[in-house]
């Protein structure tokens, strides 16, 4: 009796351990995902709002914080 009591609370911290685990992939899936969706809505928020013209003529692309500026702190992430 007490053996099979002491497999099923082992058996318990397994299953606990296993699903803490996989809870802990699938965050972490999910930041990576949030990571590429922001990266993917920067790179078309670049090509709508075009480059920037510097002070001496030249041209560059918008910084992350320029984007942010512009989309007020919104993101694409707010709608899922």
């Amino acid at each position: 009796m007490l053996d099979q009591n002491v497999r099923q609370t082992t058996t318990l911290q397994h299953v606990n351990a296993l699903n803490s685990n996989l809870h802990f992939r699938n965050m972490v899936l999910k930041e990576n995902m949030t990571n590429k969706l922001m990266m993917f809505e920067r790179r078309i928020m670049r090509k709508i709002f075009g480059p920037t013209r510097t002070d001496n003529g030249y041209w560059r692309i918008k910084t992350n914080q320029e984007i942010n500026e512009i989309l007020k702190g919104q993101n694409i992430i707010e709608f899922f």
